[in-house]
């Protein structure tokens, strides 16, 4: 096996572990679309809180954590996807966020 190939083969290994993924979350997703494709950017609002240093909030809304360009096929198969997930979890989700907020005192002390 060649240099190039084994370089393809350890990419291929990486993609397919999303465990290994840096994973973050974000507060707002901004779509730009033409016929031919739909990108979308991934923000964090005021990461952590907190502005990079020599910024006021004033001056940082946010940073971009990804950008993804997908074709109306795709997005049409992610739609499908999104939609199934509610269905399949809707319950589930509303009972864990019930029980969230009545095992919660308000937030007071989390500030």
């Amino acid at each position: 096996m060649d240099a190039q190939q084994q370089n393809i083969q350890t990419k291929r290994y990486t993609l397919n572990k999303p465990e290994d993924a840096n994973i973050e979350f974000i507060d707002l997703i901004q779509a730009n679309w033409n016929a031919e494709k739909i990108v979308l950017a991934f923000i964090q609002i005021n990461p952590g809180g907190a502005s990079p240093e020599g910024l006021t909030e004033q001056l940082f809304d946010g940073r971009l954590v990804s950008q993804i360009a997908i074709t109306w096929p795709h997005l049409v198969r992610i739609k499908e996807l999104f939609d199934k997930m509610i269905r399949e979890n809707k319950e589930a989700v509303i009972d864990a966020t019930t029980t969230a907020f009545k095992n919660s005192d308000g937030g007071e002390n989390n500030e």
